[in-house]
Parts: C-alpha cells; structure tokens; sequence
C-alpha cells in the first residue's frame, strides 16, 4: 500500500481519501456480518470467523494509521499527527541569557602563597583564572529611600528651585511604584494573596497591612484603566474573538449570600486577553462584554453566547474541543459508533496541523484549501455518523443525546470551514482564563465590588502581555 504521509499532490490525495473510504465502509460492513454470524456459530466454524473479524480489525486499524501516522486514540492536546521527538537531554546545564553575570575573584590566603617546588613566594598570574559557574539568589531585600532633593538659590536672592521628586502612583504617595507593581504581579500573575504577601515581607523586614497593598494595587489598576480599555476595543474590533466565562466569587458587603452569582468574562484574540466581571452570568453580561463586536465569536455551546449574537447580529462558531470530549465521555458505553467520530475529528486536527508554518504561525491561504476538501469530508462523515446514531439508538440515551445536540448546532460547528481566520476550537481562550482559574482557587475570588473591577484589569493587563511575549512587570511599570 502506498505511503501518503510525504505526498504533496491535492489530486492523488482526495482520490486516495476516497478510495480509502469505500474500503473503509466495505470493510466495516463486512466485519459487523461476520460479528452476527459469530454470534449464531460454534466450533471450528466460530474459531474461523474470529480470525476472520481479528484479520479484517487489523486492515482497517492499517488504513487508520495511514491516514494519521503511528498515533491511534491519542487524548487532548496530541491530536495532530506525531512529530519526531527530540533528544532527551536529561538534567543537564541550561543556559540562562536573562541572568545578570556577576565576576567574584577567589584568591589564595597570605599562608597558601608559597611555591611547593623553591618556597619563594606565589604572584598572580594575569588574566588567567580557573572559571565554574554558580546560580545564586540574592534575598529580597526591602529599604526605606530617603529622597534629598536638593535646593538651589541664586546670589540674588530672587530665586530658588529644588530638584525634582521621582514618579510616584499618589502623590506623596510612602510606596514606590516598584513595589506596587510587585504586589500586583505577585498576585495576579504569581497568584499569591495579599495575606500571603504580608506574611512574606514580615519575614523580609517590612511591616505592612493587606489593606495598604489592595491600596497599591487599587491604584496600579486606575493608572492601567486607559490601557485596559484599550485593550476592550481592539478586541472588539477583531474580526474572529473568542469568549469564555468562569466563577469569579465576590465576598464584600451585600454579596456574601450569593457569591457563586459573579463571573469573569473573557473576550479573546490572538493577541489580546480582554476581562469584565459581573454579577451574573445571564445576557446582560455577555453584551456588555460583546456591545460593539461584529465578527466571528468562537464559543462553547452555553446558550446565551446564541442569544446574544442574535440580538446584536454577530456569527457564532462552535468549538470542535467541546464536541470531542462529550463524545469521549461515552467511548466506553459506545465504543464502535465513537472510535468512528473520533476517526473523523482527529482527521480535522490534522488539516490544522498540515497549514502550520515552521515558526508556528498558520498558511491562512494552504488552510483554507485544506478545510475546503478534506475537513469538509469530514464533517460530512460525522453529520451521517450522527444520523445513523439517531437512527439505531434511543431518543435518551447518551449518544443519542450528544448526536442530536450536535446536529442541533451544526451551522455554528462547520462556520470554520468558510473563513480560514476562524480556529476549530475555543481552546486559546480556555488557556487565557486558566490564570483566572489559578488566581481564584489561591484567593477565592474578590472581597468588594472594586476587588473585582481591579481583578478584572490586571488579570487582561498581565494575560496580554505574556500572550504577545512581553515582560509583565515591564509592561506594568510602562
């Protein structure tokens, strides 16, 4: 049989795609025949057709890996075709090019400073040094500046001026900058709480409240606020975004009943991470986070995202991930119908992975005539897959269930297949609100209406800023 895993050429690929098809089907169909007559044989007979069913399982798990390289039911995140593993270098050195180099000069004590062969005395060799290399850590170490700002005054008498004080967040604010963007970096990146952080500069020499650190805090979020709503509008100006929500709790006054309301919201495109939190996770929510978008929403299948892109006229596009794990919820209940829609979604992972550059970035053009052929065809399988599912099974059984929810969603599932821009899956957002997610098991959420509106700008601050490879205390401080 012919490898196709170099072949390059659009042609003899979907005539092998649908060669192989046809032997798929009539091998599938043959193999189910001789299940029902193994069903009815014994003896020698039966032992025959075993061998038969085990030889024909074998021809189709053959085609499979041909199709798909060596992988066969890989989970998650290892959908795309198997790439040629690197070396395993074990623990060996890592090089460290961020690390300040630091010079220390060892020399030999007075006593050791004679020569073992005349007894005369040793002198430095110049320039020559036996050189290892230590990683150190120098303790964090927090100081009181005191900021002497000169004066100066002319001869004259008629003037005096003084040196100017250096950027503070308030003014005559006790708290450097610095280390308010440590406080906040700390605990929305690092997700450490601030009580964690008292007791950590305590032993550190810094006697402080958690109250006085939510003030810096406070205050590093009302100096971002411009770039936060930035960072709102660029989203909503993208052409493909996509959205997720998670708990967000809010403890403080008035809320402490009914915590479990709030929510954080995510809008999210390939180089923004945009947050609001708000006290529901109903439809006026999803439109304060939606009001001005006009592209392609890619989402979960959480009715209200359908809701609100009726009413303010945006396209919903499903997410494949969602599918793909409700369905291998039941491989074990339906292991036959599933192993086929699994076939035909990691069949789809692969065209994604087939339009990846070698700097991870994506041929939008070469994926666009990928999609249009083979995920196309695979989209079409599952849809008859799913038919068939509805067919043979109870109305209320799980698989029934997930074929018709499915099928009830399928213009949102295949509206990646006409714009090469929008992603098979709403995975990049679940990643974007993972630091949430973090943040909220650490500190259980917001004390105060306010705690949540400072979460909800220095959590979109900080995600940006890793998503598009800045440094987050640099950019915070910027």
């Amino acid at each position: 049989m012919r490898d196709l895993s170099n072949e390059t050429d659009v042609g003899i690929l979907q005539n092998a795609v649908r060669l192989m098809q046809k032997e798929l089907e009539r091998l599938v169909a043959e193999v189910a025949q001789l299940r029902r007559e193994n069903a009815k044989l014994k003896g020698q007979s039966a032992k025959q057709a075993q061998l038969r069913l085990a030889e024909l399982e074998a021809r189709v798990q053959a085609l499979q890996n041909m199709l798909f390289g060596s992988s066969s039911e890989k989970r998650a995140d290892e959908d795309a075709p198997e790439k040629p593993k690197k070396a395993n270098r074990g623990h060996g050195r890592r090089e460290q090019p961020d690390l300040e180099v630091v010079d220390v000069v060892h020399e030999l004590d007075e006593a050791d400073r004679a020569c073992t062969a005349c007894g005369e005395r040793l002198e430095p060799w110049e320039g020559q040094f036996e050189t290892s290399e230590e990683i150190d850590v120098i303790p964090r170490r927090y100081v009181l500046k005191r900021h002497l700002r000169q004066k100066y005054r002319c001869a004259c008498g008629g003037c005096v001026e003084t040196a100017p004080c250096p950027e503070k967040l308030v003014a005559g604010g006790r708290y450097s900058i610095e280390l308010a963007v440590d406080v906040a970096v700390h605990k929305y990146l690092d997700h450490q709480p601030l009580e964690r952080q008292v007791r950590a500069m305590a032993r550190d020499g810094l006697v402080v409240e958690s109250q006085t650190l939510f003030d810096l805090v406070d205050l590093v979020a009302k100096h971002g606020k411009a770039a936060y709503e930035q960072l709102g509008a660029r989203a909503r100006a993208a052409p493909v975004a996509g959205a997720d929500e998670t708990r967000w709790p809010v403890y403080g006054k008035g809320q402490a009943a009914k915590p479990s309301k709030w929510h954080a919201w995510l809008l999210g495109t390939d180089d923004v991470v945009y947050f609001e939190v708000h006290d529901t996770r109903g439809l006026d929510a999803a439109k304060s986070l939606l009001g001005g978008f006009s592209g392609t929403l890619v989402t979960d299948e959480y009715g209200v995202y359908q809701s609100v892109g009726k009413s303010i006229g945006i396209r919903i596009a499903h997410c494949w991930a969602h599918v793909r794990r409700e369905h291998l919820a039941l491989e074990k209940a339906f292991p036959r119908e599933i192993e086929w829609m699994l076939f035909w979604m990691r069949w789809m992972w692969a065209v994604e992975s087939h339009a990846k550059r070698a700097d991870g970035s994506v041929d939008l053009d070469l994926l666009a005539r990928l999609r249009g052929t083979y995920s196309r065809a695979a989209t079409e399988q599952i849809a008859q897959l799913a038919k068939s599912i509805l067919a043979a099974h109870e109305p209320a059984s799980g698989i029934a269930v997930a074929a018709r929810t499915m099928l009830d969603a399928w213009p949102s599932l295949v509206a990646f297949l006409d714009d090469a821009r929008v992603p098979i899956d709403n995975n990049a957002s679940e990643r974007a609100l993972r630091g949430m997610v973090v943040g909220r098991k650490n500190h259980y959420g917001s004390r105060s209406r306010r705690g949540s509106e400072v979460a909800a700008v220095l959590y979109s601050l900080l995600e940006t800023a890793k998503l598009v490879g800045v440094d987050p205390r640099v950019y915070l401080r910027a």
